[in-house]
C-alpha cells in the first residue's frame, strides 16, 4: 500500500509491509518544524515497529535532535539511510540501516538475537557470585564496611581480591593479610575493576572457541590501559579504560554464539570491502554486535559507565567528552588495521580528543597544585609566584599521545597476548602486569 500526497499536505510517502510494519519515506531536509515528526509520533502509537527512510537528498538536521532524544519508545523505530551524512548527529539508541531489506531482516534476527542472550544468561558459568556483587556495587549509598562485609561471604573472592592487591608493587614489602586493607588500598573503583576482570575469566570460559574474539579483547584492553596510562596520576582512568576495551566487544561473542556461518561471514566482508563489522553486520542481520553487547552487559550488571564503549565504538559521532569511549575506539580500531587487519576503524579523530582531554587534565591538576603552593606565598611575592608558575606550568609537557602509543603497541607485551588468552592462570599474570603499569 502506497500513499502519494499530491496537495504535499504531507511532504512523505507512506507504505505498509507485512500488514503491521508502516514505512515512512521522505527525500527532503527535515527541520524541527516539519509535519513528518508529529506523523511519526503517532504511528508510534499505534504501531510495534515504525521505519524511517530517507531517500537522497533527504535529511535529519540537528535541530530534529531534541525530538528523536525525547521519544518514549525509540526501540520501535528503524532509520533507513543510504549515507551516514544524511543524519546530522547520533541517533542511538535507535537502529540506522543502510536499505529496506537490512531493515525487514531485522524483524526475524532481533528476538532471536535476544532470546540468545537470554540462553548465555542462563549458562552455568553466568550464575557465579561475581554478577550478584556487580550489581550490589551499583549503590551509590554503600559505604566502605558494607562492601567489606559482603564480600567476605565469599571466600575465594576474597582470596582473589587479596592476592590480585598483594601482586601489585606497593604491596609486595607490606603484603595485605585481611580483605579490609586490600579494599582500602584500591578502593571501591578497584575492588569493580577486579570483578571486571572475573567476567572477562568467565566469558572466556563459556566462549572458549571464539579465541580470536577473546584475544582481540585482551590487546585492546592492554592498549587502552597504556592509554590511561598516559594520563598520568588517576589509576581509576587507567582502571576504567582497561575495562572498557576489555567488554567493548562482547556482542561479538553473542553473534557468533547466535550464527556462527553468517558472523564469519560478515567479517569477511568487513575486511575485503573495508566497512566495519557492525556495517557488514546490519546488512546481513539488520542487527549489530553493539547492540547484542549492550543487552549482555545489561544482563551481567556492569556498570553504565562502561556502556558507551561498548554500544558505540563503531559509530561515526564520538562523544569528545567520553575518555572511554575515545580509549576503545582508539585501541580497538589500531589493532583492527595496524595489527589483525580485520576491518576498518576511522580512529584519528579520537586522539585528538583524547590528548584534548589530557591538556585539560593537565592543566586542571597544575592549576590545583599552583594554588595549593601559591597560597603558602605573600600576595606581594611576584617574583616568588612567577618562579612557582615556571616550576609547575613549565614541567607540564603534554606527551603526544599517538607517538607514545605505537612505542607501546609495538612492544613485546602486546605481542605475547595472542597466545596467553584462554588460559586463566594466564589471565592472572596479565593482569598483574596490567596493574603495574601504573605506579600506585
Amino acid at each position: 500500500m502506497a500513499e502519494n500526497n499530491s496537495n504535499n499536505t504531507f511532504p512523505f510517502q507512506l507504505k505498509l509491509y507485512q500488514n503491521k510494519v508502516p514505512e515512512v519515506i521522505i527525500n527532503k531536509t527535515v527541520l524541527a518544524d516539519s509535519k513528518l515528526l508529529p506523523s511519526l509520533q503517532t504511528l508510534m502509537l499505534k504501531f510495534p515497529i515504525v521505519f524511517l527512510e530517507l531517500q537522497y537528498p533527504g535529511k535529519l538536521t540537528a535541530e530534529t535532535q531534541e525530538f528523536f532524544r525525547n521519544l518514549e519508545t525509540p526501540e520501535k523505530l528503524t532509520v533507513i539511510i543510504e549515507n551516514a551524512n544524511q543524519v546530522e548527529f547520533d541517533m542511538s539508541p535507535i537502529p540506522v540501516l543502510p536499505n529496506l531489506q537490512s531493515a525487514l531482516l531485522r524483524l526475524k534476527h532481533k528476538p532471536s538475537i535476544e532470546e540468545a542472550v537470554k540462553q548465555i544468561s542462563l549458562f552455568p558459568e553466568m550464575h557465579s557470585p561475581v554478577f550478584d556483587y556487580l550489581k550490589f556495587l551499583q549503590d551509590d549509598a554503600l559505604d566502605f564496611q558494607d562492601i567489606v562485609k559482603e564480600l567476605e561471604q565469599n571466600p575465594t573472592l576474597t582470596n582473589r581480591i587479596i592476592a590480585i592487591c598483594n601482586s601489585m608493587e606497593k604491596a609486595i614489602s607490606h603484603p595485605f593479610e585481611n580483605l579490609s586493607r586490600a579494599i582500602s588500598f584500591v578502593g571501591i573503583e578497584g575492588v569493580r575493576q577486579i570483578l571486571i576482570e572475573e567476567v572477562f575469566t568467565i566469558l572466556s570460559s563459556v566462549f572458549r572457541n571464539q579465541r580470536d574474539k577473546l584475544c582481540h579483547l585482551r590487546r585492546s584492553s592492554i592498549l587502552a590501559g597504556m592509554l590511561g596510562h598516559l594520563f598520568g596520576t588517576n589509576p581509576h582512568i587507567f582502571w576504567r579504560m582497561r575495562s572498557a576495551a576489555l567488554m567493548h566487544d562482547i556482542g561479538s561473542l553473542v553473534m557468533a554464539y547466535y550464527n556462527p556461518k553468517e558472523s564469519e561471514r560478515c567479517r569477511i566482508v568487513s575486511k575485503a570491502k573495508k566497512v566495519t563489522t557492525c556495517d557488514a553486520e546490519n546488512l546481513y542481520f539488520g542487527y549489530n554486535h553493539q547492540e547484542a553487547g549492550l543487552l549482555l552487559a545489561k544482563a551481567m550488571n556492569l556498570p553504565e559507565y562502561l556502556f558507551p564503549a561498548i554500544s558505540k565504538h563503531h559509530n561515526n559521532q564520538i562523544d569528545p567528552n567520553d575518555i572511554l569511549l575515545q580509549a576503545t575506539v582508539i585501541a580497538n580500531g589500531y589493532i583492527n588495521h595496524d595489527s589483525e587487519d580485520i576491518g576498518f576503524n576511522n580512529y584519528e579523530d579520537c586522539i585528538d580528543y583524547l590528548e584534548d582531554a589530557k591538556r585539560l587534565a593537565d592543566k586542571e591538576r597544575c592549576d590545583k597544585e599552583f594554588a595549593k603552593k601559591a597560597a603558602k606565598l605573600s600576595p606581594n611575592d611576584i617574583e616568588g609566584r612567577r618562579k612557582l608558575e615556571e616550576e609547575i606550568y613549565g614541567l607540564n609537557e603534554n606527551i603526544e599521545i599517538l607517538e607514545e602509543f605505537k612505542s607501546y603497541s609495538n612492544n613485546t607485551t602486546f605481542e605475547s597476548v595472542k597466545i596467553e588468552i584462554m588460559f586463566k592462570e594466564k589471565l592472572a599474570s596479565i593482569l598483574k602486569d596490567g596493574y603495574e603499569l601504573v605506579n600506585f
